[in-house]
């Protein structure tokens, strides 16, 4: 699912949020300790006024002298305006491009001509980029374009310093994520920065904000700071801030959280719609049960309070997202409850993003081995999983994940470009495949082996892909 901005002169916002995972097991509801070191500070990014989530955008307009449903006046209480117009943030504007809503025959519409904000000027979505970490030594970051029919195309690599991303964790997709077109890179105890440009390039920003014991790092779509968390004796969630534009990133503000069993590593994503943050923590020796701390922060950026709810009898999880509809968090991995069988479940959320306790799970088969990537492209269709097996699984909530797609590889991380594309990422290839209108595959579009010479480490492995993210690169002839 894209999001389109429908504020006029609004960016067109990150790659759509994907769907997730789940579990079986039983919840125990323990209210953490929490203490709040650091000072908080205000951000001054571009797209908010605030560091919180987005700006209120509700119609204040003097309506003198207007008639609704006229050019430039309000809408029809229906949403509708006159011949030739449409309704676009409560105020009818030309049915034409630029006017900030998507109309028949274009593909997006963010009301601006801005390049590299995912919307061209003629209303057609942009190139996207998919930028990746491939391990190594040095660690590898390379971008990839994808277009508009799903070819793949190799645009530019760096290096940086490194061996692992992180080193304690058990899913590499906490390694990298993005705020504007600067991409934070985990590098043990290091948050680097990047700046990737419209071609795919890239330049670094930042290579000395140490965090001792760092394991994971997040951010979502609306928020103009960095989740980071980190263990070193004491388990904390920290906000790092930068520069308006997003380079030389700080910390702001330190939450610490107590833990029943220590960590070694952690998922984190955010929910779709609230101002929560889900960070799931593997605990220290593999062996006790998952915790899954539940952070509320506010408009300010303000982190707290945080809840930790136990995951009983569920000793390891490959994979975590937050769905929009219905509300839930669903978890997928090989859980040690349910003898090694690759398996996932759900857990509710209520209506203020808190856990309602995890469901009884019976979707557990050994053939399939673990789901270790998750996305629901559509909210109103099924929810695709990577596996180790390795193939895409599709599941429509009912029964048993059905076999779609084979792939190469053990790792998957499951992104969407387009509407109509889904973008896999293994340790061993990318590939894209054609998605229908309620978000099921069809078949597969484009594949690149990642085995050329560019990103093979020094020691003469091949590339394995570990983490990545998406954005816009319209600069190029083709992909």
């Amino acid at each position: 699912m894209i999001v389109v901005g429908l504020m006029m002169g609004a960016c067109f916002a990150d790659p759509p949020a994907d769907g997730g995972g789940s579990a079986s097991g039983t919840t125990s509801d323990a209210e953490t300790s929490t203490s709040s070191t650091g000072d908080s500070t205000e951000t001054t990014d571009a797209a908010s006024s605030s560091s919180g989530l987005l700006p209120d955008t509700s119609s204040s307009s003097s309506t003198t002298g207007c008639e609704d449903g006229e050019l430039d006046c309000p809408c029809f209480p229906n949403g509708t305006c006159g011949a030739d117009l449409v309704c676009a943030v409560e105020t009818c504007v030309p049915n034409q491009c630029g006017n900030g809503m998507p109309n028949l025959g274009e593909e997006c519409d963010d009301g601006n001509p801005i390049p590299g904000d995912g919307c061209a000027a003629d209303c057609t979505y942009e190139t996207q980029c998919f930028v990746g970490n491939f391990g190594g030594n040095p660690i590898r970051l390379a971008s990839f374009a994808i277009d508009r029919a799903g070819n793949i195309g190799h645009r530019a690599t760096t290096t940086t310093v490194g061996e692992s991303l992180p080193p304690q964790s058990f899913s590499d997709e906490t390694s990298v994520t993005r705020r504007g077109r600067f991409v934070y890179l985990a590098n043990d105890d290091t948050i680097e920065s990047f700046e990737v440009g419209l071609d795919g390039t890239f330049t670094t920003t930042s290579t000395d904000l140490q965090i001792e014991g760092l394991l994971g790092l997040a951010t979502d779509r609306r928020l103009p700071w960095v989740l980071a968390a980190s263990d070193n004796g004491q388990f904390a969630l920290r906000r790092i801030e930068g520069a308006p534009n997003g380079a030389n990133p700080e910390v702001a503000e330190t939450l610490d959280v107590s833990l029943s069993n220590g960590s070694n590593a952690v998922l984190l994503d955010f929910h779709p719609q609230l101002s929560v943050a889900y960070v799931l923590v593997e605990p220290a020796d593999f062996a006790n049960n998952v915790e899954i701390v539940t952070l509320e922060f506010n408009a300010a950026g303000d982190l707290g309070p945080a809840h930790v709810e136990v995951l009983s009898n569920i000793g390891f999880v490959r994979g975590m997202r937050a769905v929009e509809q219905p509300s839930q968090l669903l978890l997928t991995g090989t859980f040690y409850a349910l003898d090694g069988n690759g398996c996932f479940g759900r857990i509710g959320l209520l209506g203020n993003g808190r856990l309602t306790g995890v469901e009884p799970d019976a979707n557990c088969m050994s053939p399939w081995g673990g789901y270790v990537g998750i996305i629901q492209p559509n909210p109103a269709g099924p929810v695709l999983f990577g596996t180790t097996a390795p193939r895409i699984a599709e599941w429509d909530g009912e029964g048993d994940p059905v076999n779609t797609v084979q792939t190469t590889g053990a790792r998957h991380f499951l992104r969407q470009p387009w509407p109509d594309t889904l973008l896999v990422a293994s340790d061993s290839q990318l590939l894209t495949v054609g998605l229908d209108g309620d978000g099921a595959t069809t078949r597969v579009l484009d594949s690149v082996a990642l085995e050329s010479e560019e990103l093979a480490p020094e020691d003469g492995n091949n590339a394995a892909f570990q983490a990545g993210v998406m954005l816009p690169c319209p600069d190029a002839t083709g992909p």
